[in-house]
């Protein structure tokens, strides 16, 4: 009784209305999401910050908070792309980090990631990954950040953790079969990161990665305006209206039906990538206030986006001050 007196009493202070005069209720019910998982037994979850890049299936009749990522999905096959190298490698070059934890921003990296055309052909190695990682969580007791400091320390040589490895290893290359990248060499080991020690990708197989999901990205894009699914040249739209017309090229975060299922063609959304797209349309170097209005970003938005692109190398950055201009650099030859 205490800690609801307590609540309404916080909450007669909110600005919010709803808040105030419904105070014992959620503040956001979330009522299309609930709506959409309401078919599914299970769930795929991830944290919007956390120390590892982690999707996990858990029960649907959870009550999530707005620190859990949700999508309406209970297919192994879209677990192994979504905990590959590969979209990881995505998700870093894509999303922004608070300290040194990684932020999983689905508009810059769920929504932008083009997934294979054929994702049932990872559904296996996914499947195997999924359940033995949780019965291992399981057995020895861990919770999975606790497993994947294991995963990751080099000198853990525990045969259970190494057959871990393993399997997270042949996922990346089913993903990397599923785009057809027979040819690419993952190079998967432990290798020095930003965050320290990892089980991950070369830092060449890393940029090879980018390279080809960048080139795809761009592909898919392409094919949408050509199917004219984007308006080119529109007018600058306020921020909510950018993202709703977005959305209605791609499936989201809550579409299960099965022709959102088997969509792959992904629109660029996110900052970092509205800027890519205003590049590669420019026929020469851009200043900040004309990227911005190509782009159709506000001044707020570009601090942090335009930094990730060029410490990540997707775009150039040449002169000082009011001459500094942006553009793409060239293509590396394979």
């Amino acid at each position: 009784m205490s800690h609801a007196c307590w609540q309404r009493g916080d909450r007669q202070k909110s600005s919010s209305k709803r808040r105030r005069e419904k105070w014992w209720l959620y503040t956001s019910p979330a009522k299309d999401l609930y709506s959409a998982i309401s078919g599914l037994d299970r769930v795929l979850v991830t944290c919007f910050t956390s120390k590892y890049i982690l999707f996990q299936f858990v029960s649907s009749q959870m009550v999530f908070s707005n620190a859990v990522i949700v999508i309406a999905t209970d297919q192994n096959s879209l677990f192994s792309v979504l905990q590959s190298a590969m979209h990881e490698a995505w998700v870093q070059t894509t999303s922004s980090k608070l300290e040194t934890r990684q932020r999983y921003v689905h508009t810059d990296c769920y929504a932008t990631y083009p997934m294979p055309r054929d994702t049932n052909v990872v559904e296996s190695a996914g499947r195997t990954f999924f359940e033995y990682r949780s019965e291992l969580q399981s057995r020895l007791s861990l919770g999975l950040t606790d497993l994947l400091n294991k995963f990751h320390d080099s000198t853990e040589t525990n045969e259970d953790i190494r057959k871990m490895r393993n399997l997270a290893e042949a996922n990346d290359h089913a993903v990397a079969a599923a785009y057809g990248w027979n040819d690419l060499n993952l190079d998967r080991d432990f290798h020095e990161t930003d965050e320290g020690t990892r089980f991950t990708l070369s830092p060449h197989a890393r940029r090879e990665v980018i390279d080809r999901l960048l080139e795809l990205n761009h592909q898919r894009y392409s094919e949408e305006l050509a199917q004219g699914l984007h308006e080119k040249n529109k007018p600058k739209a306020p921020r909510k209206s950018k993202a709703k017309a977005a959305s209605t090229a791609q499936p989201g975060l809550f579409d299960t039906s099965a022709k959102a299922q088997s969509r792959t063609a992904r629109a660029p959304g996110g900052d970092t990538q509205a800027i890519v797209n205003a590049l590669n349309q420019a026929d020469h170097p851009l200043s900040k206030s004309e990227l911005l209005e190509a782009a159709g970003l506000r001044a707020n938005q570009w601090n942090g986006a335009i930094k990730s692109l060029v410490d990540s190398g997707r775009v150039t950055q040449t002169g000082e001050q009011r001459g500094t201009r942006y553009s793409i650099p060239p293509r590396r030859h394979r």
